[in-house]
């Protein structure tokens, strides 16, 4: 295997730092070449990682031992009892494992590598220099598991322990929404729809409502945020049943863009509820990626088929991308309101420039364009020069828990309730009773047991 080109016999700097004289080496998308390739990938990396550790200086560094993924390297006969500019020197081994392919049959495959330098104690340095591998291996290989992922882990248990809380609020009843107009600019006085938006309030009593933001995007991050999406387009359907002089908007994420059952049986309700249907707005956020183009394009043609105007909100910002506007065709395109900006004294002639021809542009892909996060009587005027026909904003109108229209408060319901899932689905299965059911429904099930008991 040729040597590296520009890598080899490297010293590091050194500065002033705890000494940190072992290195663990994470193969991050092991996982995936073994199950991705043939032949015995693992050998191959372990081949090659220890041929290209060879490069690092004179004399060589010690491999202490493999773990799958981890490998864990003595460094200390290297560095000259200095103490190494960490970051260079984590920077010098990636660039070694990661500069050349390592081959697995007769495809050329790539590492991904991550290296982090921890400190070694007396006891394990003594535990490498007797060469009582298996010791270090018990007491350290934990630890160095933790230093691989401790931050991907951290954050995981962060964002579940958000989208727990989330559910939990919506289980019981705290989540609620709030209605903000979008107005015409051609008479301020005409509500094009409402948006809704999602608010938690302390306690039943009070009115003060705080964000839910943080929560929303932790369920995006971990894949779960489709049952706050069913139980809103759900209580969205009710509120519009219930108010048929009003146009709601409700906003989804595009996660949820998939051909689910939820979807079929809310197309079977909206073909039952046309008038429903048509005062509907399903807003598609910016905060996370489309991940089936083709499936979310067929699912919202379906939905416009059935009378649902379609926005896409933050256009410009986020992962909205040209590409699916161009597919779906929306009835309303909202302006990111990054863009609007519009006091700042950075704001340049040629920003304002740009403002202007993506609201042209946007003008041609739907018929109706919204500014949002309108703050002030110049930037309302500004907009309306440009061509927008909606605007929406704290300087038009805060976002309301109890609008004119509507009699309380709009608790969002749980989709998943037993209440609600009976309720809009056939009863196939009488025999499996739910957990929150009623003791008659306990009692029916001693008498008519269903596949599960």
């Amino acid at each position: 295997m040729k040597p590296p080109a520009t890598h080899h016999s490297t010293r590091v700097p050194t500065r002033a730092a705890v000494l940190r004289h072992l290195a663990l080496v994470h193969v991050t998308n092991l996982s995936e070449l073994i199950s991705t390739y043939a032949g015995d990938v693992q050998s191959a990396v372990n081949s090659y990682v220890k041929h290209r550790l060879a490069f690092i200086s004179n004399p060589f560094p010690h491999l202490v031992f493999l773990d799958g993924p981890y490998f864990l390297i003595d460094l200390s006969a290297c560095l000259d009892g200095g103490s190494p500019n960490e970051d260079a020197l984590c920077e010098h081994i990636n660039a070694l494992l990661m500069e050349r392919p390592i081959k697995s049959g007769d495809d050329s495959v790539f590492l991904n590598i991550e290296t982090t330098l921890i400190e070694c104690s007396d006891k394990q340095r003594q535990l490498i220099q007797s060469g009582d591998i298996s010791k270090l291996t018990n007491s350290v290989l934990a630890t160095l598991r933790l230093g691989g992922q401790g931050k991907k882990e951290k954050t995981f248990r962060t964002d579940m322990a958000l989208t727990s809380s989330l559910y939990s609020q919506l289980a019981t009843g705290e989540l609620v929404l709030a209605f903000q107009p979008i107005l015409s600019v051609d008479d301020r006085s005409v509500v094009l729809y409402w948006e809704s938006l999602l608010r938690r309030r302390a306690n039943r009593t009070t009115l003060e409502l705080t964000t839910c933001a943080n929560q929303i995007t932790a369920a995006e991050r971990l894949g779960l945020v489709s049952r706050l999406d069913r139980s809103l387009l759900w209580t969205h359907v009710e509120l519009l049943k219930k108010h048929p002089e009003i146009n709601l908007g409700c906003n989804i994420s595009a996660q949820s863009l998939k051909f689910d059952c939820w979807w079929r049986v809310l197309f079977e309700e909206l073909c039952k509820q046309p008038e429903v249907a048509k005062r509907l707005t399903i807003e598609i956020t910016e905060t996370s990626f489309i991940t089936e183009n083709d499936e979310a394009v067929l699912l919202l043609q379906t939905l416009k088929l059935l009378g649902c105007n379609i926005a896409i909100d933050g256009m410009g910002g986020g992962h909205s991308t040209l590409n699916f506007v161009l597919r779906i065709r929306p009835d309303f395109i909202k302006l990111n309101k990054a863009y609007l900006a519009l006091n700042d004294t950075q704001m340049s002639l040629r920003s304002e420039r740009i403002v202007k021809q993506l609201t042209l542009l946007c003008g041609h892909l739907s018929p109706c364009v919204i500014a949002e996060g309108i703050e002030s009587e110049d930037e309302v005027r500004e907009t309306v020069d440009n061509g927008t026909h909606g605007i929406q904003g704290y300087f038009l109108a805060f976002p309301c828990m109890t609008p004119s229209w509507l009699d309380g408060s709009a608790i969002v319901h749980d989709a998943f309730a037993s209440t609600h899932v009976s309720h809009h689905s056939s009863p196939l299965f009488p025999g499996i009773v739910r957990p929150s059911d009623t003791a008659k429904g306990r009692d029916s099930r001693k008498e008519n047991p269903g596949p599960y008991v």
